[in-house]
């Protein structure tokens, strides 16, 4: 199948790829491991009253103004499931989008949330279509999506303290509907990047901070206040993802800002410690398995995945000449699931190793150059039945100027 999608394409690393097939285990470089000398800091209580949280959380998004009109809670109605087509089904989420989030909930509903210019929206795919509106304002960034046990959702997403001020700082908020309202705290001020909950319904964050020169941090709010921890590193701003295992740790795979080298970093010791996972990558995903065990996909020109097991990461090369950016879901069975576009954004394909052999099946049919976009990380999940759910967006010309609809699509394989 592979024969029939161009390979060895190098594009801009903006530009994603996922292009793939078995290959062997290659021997990892010498792994380095190091404790991080990292300065800690207590944000001040959420009730606020500092210049870090002047107003403290705040409920239903806080915003003094009332919401735009048109943006107020209200039903719509969603587009009929497809047929299914090469073993997928599909439908249009919501158009106009600027940044998108994804999650499965109980029983394997697809839950989905979306920015555009207005604010933030959310919505469930799997039973009765309903959006609400968080009240957030502006155009928010969204950094992903959550649901926790009691079926709240949680969102990360990074937006300035006022539309008009292009100069001010961005500010990284953590939002939930626990308790059936929306709630907001301040995280941090910068570019959100990655978050995560365990079981106990801590959130853990990875930003990126506007003032300390684009060095990562990492923050939680397990003590009732967000405690950041600087990790002295600078990321590139496409590269830093987080998970966490069921006890409680982080784990952490990032691209340095100055060569790309690709590093792994967790507390699970209970300090932080930095090992190179590669020379150079970049386009990194990761995700953990039921174990706790740590996957990772990326780039270096080839495209790699990769397991730590015993202290060490055994690699292997998927396919050569793809410069690629992924997804990556683990399944229970610790089965790699992988998602990404070709490298001119002609397709959306699929890729497992669930059956062994690592194969590749397209989402969908080839369109028009550069009318696939995956640049949002964890997109995908895997059910509990094996099957893929991605988010994804398609690229629509409008008119001959050039402007563009951003289509907000949801595919899923077929049961």
């Amino acid at each position: 199948m592979s024969g029939s999608y161009p390979v060895g394409l190098s594009v801009p690393r903006l530009c994603l790829a996922l292009l793939a097939a078995a290959a062997g285990v290659v021997a990892c470089d010498p792994i380095v491991v190091k404790p991080l000398d990292v300065p800690m800091a207590k944000f001040p209580p959420n009730g606020g009253g500092s210049s870090h949280n002047p107003v403290g959380d705040v409920l239903d998004g806080g915003w003094a103004e009332p919401v735009p009109p048109g943006l107020e809670r209200r039903p719509q109605a969603l587009p009929a499931w497809g047929a299914c087509i090469g073993g997928w089904q599909s439908m249009e989420l919501a158009r106009g989008t600027i940044s998108a989030g994804f999650t499965l909930g109980a029983g394997d509903e697809g839950l989905y949330a979306y920015s555009r210019p207005g604010g933030i929206k959310t919505g469930n795919v799997s039973s009765d279509p309903w959006l609400e509106e968080p009240g957030f304002r502006g155009t928010p960034h969204l950094a992903g999506l959550k649901v926790d046990a009691s079926h709240a959702l949680h969102l990360l997403y990074d937006a300035r303290a006022e539309d008009s001020e292009l100069s001010a700082p961005s500010l990284v908020y953590a939002g939930s509907n626990a308790g059936g309202r929306w709630r907001r705290s301040l995280v941090g001020t910068g570019t959100a990047m990655a978050f995560d909950l365990d079981s106990r319904g801590v959130t853990h964050v990875l930003y990126v901070s506007d003032a300390q020169g684009g060095e990562l941090y990492y923050a939680n709010d397990r003590l009732g206040v967000w405690t950041a921890t600087d990790l002295g590193v600078a990321t590139d701003m496409e590269g830093a993802v987080l998970r966490v295992d069921g006890l409680g740790n982080s784990h952490v795979v990032y691209s340095t800002l100055e060569d790309s080298r690709l590093h792994y970093l967790t507390n699970a010791s209970g300090a932080w410690v930095d090992e190179e996972v590669r020379a150079y990558g970049y386009g990194q995903s990761l995700d953990l398995d039921v174990m706790g065990v740590p996957h990772v996909t990326f780039s270096d020109g080839d495209l790699w995945y990769g397991v730590r097991r015993d202290g060490a990461w055994s690699l292997s090369r998927i396919r050569t000449g793809a410069d690629a950016q992924t997804t990556l879901a683990v399944d229970q069975l610790g089965m790699a699931h992988l998602v990404g576009a070709d490298s001119q954004g002609t397709f959306v394909l699929y890729m497992t190793n669930a059956k062994g052999a690592w194969r590749e099946l397209p989402v969908t049919s080839r369109m028009k150059p550069y009318s696939v976009n995956l640049a949002s990380e964890r997109l995908l999940s895997v059910d509990s039945q094996g099957r893929a759910h991605i988010v994804w967006v398609k690229v629509v010309l409008i008119d001959r100027e050039g402007n563009r609809d951003i289509l907000l699509q949801y595919s899923r394989q077929c049961p």
